[in-house]
Parts: structure tokens; sequence; C-alpha cells
């Protein structure tokens, strides 16, 4: 099976669950977009769409910081 991820959505994946393992809360938008060096939170955003209809993150809609990784990337 081809894995379809971009190298930004694996450093993306990698980062979400690197910062959640090591405080026990996941990363703000913000934070993501600083760490994988996005300009906007919104293209951020659009990858993460993109990763939970993958099936690799989900959240609760409406809430701050409750992305995880459902997913590893292969």
């Amino acid at each position: 099976m081809r894995n379809t991820l971009s190298d930004r959505q694996r450093k993306m994946l990698a980062y979400i669950h690197e910062f959640s393992t090591e405080r026990n809360y996941p990363p703000s938008l913000q934070e993501i977009r600083a760490a994988v060096e996005l300009k906007s939170a919104s293209t951020v955003k659009g990858h993460l769409d993109r990763l939970r209809k993958s099936g690799y993150v989900t959240w609760e809609k409406g809430k701050a910081r409750t992305i995880r990784v459902i997913k590893e990337a292969m």
C-alpha cells in the first residue's frame, strides 16, 4: 500500500506525537505552525483536515488542544 503523506504531514504527525508525549497535552495550531515552519495557521488546518480524513489524527470540534494521533505514518 502506497503512503500518500507529504514530508510536511509526516513532520506534523511526529511533532504532535512527541509534543503530546512529553507534555501530556497536545500542541496548539500555532505551535504546530511554528514547528513545521509554515506562515499560516489556515495552511496547518488544511493539512490537519487531510490527516483527519485519512485517519491519522482526530480532535473534538470546537475544543482547544484535543488533537491526537490515532495512526502512525509508515
